[in-house]
């Protein structure tokens, strides 16, 4: 049960004498496990020392973080070595802050350096762009600038703004304007004009609050020589920055012992700052998982031979702040939990629905993107950010999730038979190889044809209905069962909250309206099945058993909904409280209608962003089909054509299918039973060794 609730803390009281409390904190960080807390009975004085400590590490820490943040460098993760030893906690923290200052220094300059290069770069490159449109103009502007006959003038604006400039300007004879891309939201103006009509022309150019080109002072007022410059200064400030990226690898270094020491320290004192301290003793307060609760304990009582008082309770009453929550997850779940953590972090007592996205996740990601061809590029992708990600558990986590997500889109796609598209050789091998392919496209039929060239007749529009209810008939199923599924571990979740009321008031009531509504896609084979029953069960078709189950079924989880609020408040504030209630009770019946209706009809976008997959994948095959005329040239073409099509549809739609995907999950599911209100459990650890007193 550990990986579908979280782990259970006990939340522990340590006394300890005061000539112990630095060994009882090395015991603790050693522990990894110990997550402290501010004590629920304010008994004694806090350790301001401590506070100060921790608050200038704290600091200290924040700035080493935005220096490797800046320095784009992830420290590695310090090897086994040598304790250090200290005669307290407060003298390892004054000896490292007496000297993290050179360290400091030495990160601060590089940082700079870094920023200032990387700041003259975007002004290069964006200098560069500027001048893109006009790197062939061989002449001085100043010199055009001063025509005796003519007016000139060269500017940028956005791009409908350059648009409607040269629209009104074209209206007269004398004047010619012209407009250059420069990127998807600026273009170039260039106006040429007779000198008489100066005055007129930079009106309309001021109306229109068009900024004349300026070359910086430091560059030719040729176009063209400024742009060679340009492009030599960038090429000379990239090779710095190499430089400078290689000396930061052998210089760096050395600054990750300083850091991790740091780490190590803040830890340390982000426990001693939340102790209390009597005249003997300090008390110190947080919670320890339980299982490890009896080696923490033992630990501390063989190291202070007993005079150490560790007490646990299982649950603190009066505590303001709720218990953190520690999910034991084990590697091949942290991708899926990385995204539950996007929601929130879960609650102490509600079921963490991590291991259920791991299945359901990848699994409505490949039905709406089911391309065996393309699942190759994501796997290839995904292995790529793993490989990368070395040092950074995140990228690694989404190399992760791209490899799975691929191998779900593999095995749709295969049984779609779509391989880079619903009618390439292979996918034509694998419609051979079926005959009729399980969870083939409703654009398979008419693609075949019109590749073929032959007609499209009304069988092949009687196959693609089949096809589509087919595909609309799972997409409803799919979402049915995760609907339904949801609102039972909303039920559960109440359970072991023991939020009793909420369960007859609301979850309870709930699940049936949902089981009831859902019932006609859990059971029925075709969507004409599940719409005969919903016809019976509004009223609108032939009356059937499971129709009349439906709507009774659902009309009285609505009469449950609807009466249970309003009993409860009558019972609990008498008539005042039902008055409140019925009003309030109406609407939530309301609701509930309208949120049962759109999240059902949500979950065929399962459906939609599966059609339209095979749809731009058979405009490329089409598109490719017309460039080709029978030579070598054309073939380049269609191909080139075709292969860029599936980059583009593999890049965009695997971003656009994984925000549907997560919107199904937290908009549609977790709102059925998941809070994730709850404190992440943050146990402070040792960073490298530090003996006290020894």
């Amino acid at each position: 049960m550990t990986r579908l609730v979280p782990e259970e803390l006990r939340h522990v009281v340590i006394v300890s004498p005061r000539r112990l409390f630095d060994k009882v904190v090395e015991i603790l960080l050693d522990t990894n496990s110990f997550h402290p807390t501010e004590p629920a009975l304010k008994i004694g004085e806090p350790l301001l020392e401590a506070k100060m400590l921790f608050s200038e590490l704290n600091e200290h820490a924040n700035r080493f973080n935005e220096y490797y943040r800046i320095l784009e460098i992830v420290p590695p993760q310090p090897v086994s070595r040598q304790p250090v030893k200290a005669a307290s906690w407060s003298d390892a923290a004054q000896e490292l802050l007496s000297n993290i200052g050179k360290t400091e220094q030495v990160l601060e300059k590089y940082s700079r350096l870094t920023l200032e290069l990387k700041a003259r770069l975007e002004e290069l490159t964006q200098l560069e762009e500027r001048l893109e449109p006009i790197k062939d103009l061989d002449v001085d502007l100043e010199k055009l600038a001063e025509l005796k006959y003519f007016t000139f003038f060269m500017g940028e604006a956005p791009r409908e703004v350059a648009r409607e400039l040269v629209k009104e300007l074209s209206k007269y004879d004398d004047i010619v304007s012209v407009t250059r891309r420069i990127d998807d939201e600026r273009s170039l103006v260039t106006v040429f004009a007779p000198k008489s009509r100066e005055v007129f022309v930079l009106s309309v150019i001021q109306a229109y609050r068009v900024a004349p080109l300026e070359i910086p002072e430091n560059l030719p007022k040729n176009p063209a020589k400024a742009y060679l410059k340009v492009k030599e200064e960038k090429r000379r400030l990239l090779e710095e920055q190499r430089t400078l990226r290689e000396e930061i690898r052998r210089v760096l270094p050395s600054s990750y012992d300083v850091y991790y020491k740091l780490l190590t320290l803040k830890e340390a004192f982000r426990i001693m700052a939340s102790a209390r301290a009597l005249r003997l003793f300090i008390q110190v307060e947080g919670y320890i998982p339980r299982k490890l609760f009896g080696k923490v304990s033992r630990k501390l009582e063989e190291a202070s031979n007993g005079a150490v008082i560790v007490v646990a309770r299982k649950e603190v009453r009066g505590f303001k702040e709720e218990p953190p929550t520690y999910v034991d997850v084990p590697r091949w779940l942290k991708p899926f939990h990385m995204i539950t953590e996007m929601y929130g972090t879960p609650s102490p007592k509600e079921v963490v629905p991590t291991i259920f996205m791991a299945i359901t996740f990848p699994l409505i990601y490949g039905l709406m993107f089911p391309d065996a061809g393309q699942a190759l590029l994501l796997i290839l992708a995904g292995y790529f950010f793993y490989k990368k990600g070395v040092t950074r558990e995140g990228m690694r986590n989404v190399g992760i999730l791209l490899m799975y997500f691929g191998a779900f889109s593999f095995a749709t796609g295969m049984l779609a038979a779509e391989f880079f598209g619903p009618w390439t050789p292979v996918s034509q091998a694998l419609h051979h190889l079926y005959g009729k392919p399980p969870y083939a496209s409703p654009i398979s039929p008419l693609a075949e044809k019109m590749i073929k060239g032959e007609e499209v007749t009304a069988d092949v529009a009687a196959e693609m209905q089949e096809l589509l209810m087919g595909v609309m008939m799972l997409s409803l199923r799919l979402g049915a069962m995760i609907l339904v599924f949801g609102s039972l571990l909303g039920v559960i979740n109440t359970l072991l909250e023991k939020r009793f009321d909420e369960l007859l008031v609301a979850k309870l009531p709930k699940l049936l309206i949902f089981t009831f509504a859902g019932l006609p896609f859990l059971v029925a084979s075709s969507v004409e099945e599940a719409g005969s029953y919903l016809s019976a069960a509004t009223g609108l078709g032939e009356p059937n058993t499971l129709g009349m189950v439906v709507r009774y079924g659902f009309l009285a989880s609505l009469l449950m909904l609807m009466l249970a609020e309003p009993v409860h408040a009558l019972l609990k504030e008498g008539p005042e409280g039902l008055k409140a209630s019925l009003g309030t009770a109406f609407m939530e019946v309301f609701d509930t209608i309208l949120i049962v209706i759109s999240n059902t009809v949500s979950f065929l976008r399962i459906m939609g962003l599966a059609l339209a997959h095979s749809g731009i994948m058979f405009g490329f095959t089409i598109l490719a089909l017309l460039v080709y005329k029978g030579t070598i040239a054309t073939l380049v073409g269609a191909i080139l054509i075709y292969i860029l099509g599936n980059l583009l549809v593999t890049g965009l739609e695997g971003i656009i299918v994984f925000a549907h995907t997560l919107r199904l999950h937290f908009y549609e599911w977790f709102s059925k039973f998941y809070h994730g209100t709850g404190v992440r459990y943050e146990p402070s650890r040792m960073w490298v060794p530090i003996t006290i007193g020894g």
